[in-house]
């Protein structure tokens, strides 16, 4: 996980040493009372907060590993499939049946899914 932060411009450097001594000014004078020390530090975080967010953080997160995903395997069995002069339906049915059995030899796992109506 990688946080990157833009640059700072102007406006930022400009902004952040008013925040700094007008949060000083504030503890100076408020945060001896104890009824406005919650006040203080919730001005303390939204401040540090609009600052944080003024910067653009982009948060980058990678992962790495393996998974073995199944494959779809989708079969067409309408009566077009029987229409093609070149090839019978047996000799599909029989390629069909080949290319799954390379595949389960190979250890890949297979979802096969048929559709159609023959």
């Amino acid at each position: 996980m990688r946080l990157l932060f833009t640059k700072p411009d102007q406006l930022f450097w400009l902004a952040l040493p008013i925040i700094i001594v007008f949060l000083l000014i504030y503890y100076r004078r408020f945060y001896a009372k104890k009824q406005l020390r919650p006040l203080f530090l919730i001005r303390v975080f939204l401040f540090f907060l609009f600052l944080l967010i003024y910067l653009n953080p982009i948060l980058t997160i990678t992962q790495s590993g393996n998974r073995d995903l199944k494959w779809n395997i989708y079969i067409d069995n309408s009566l077009s499939m029987s229409y093609h002069s070149n090839l019978s339906s047996n000799s599909l049915s029989s390629g069909i049946h080949d290319i799954i059995d390379r595949l389960e030899k190979k250890k890949i796992p297979l979802d096969i899914y048929n559709f159609g109506s023959k």
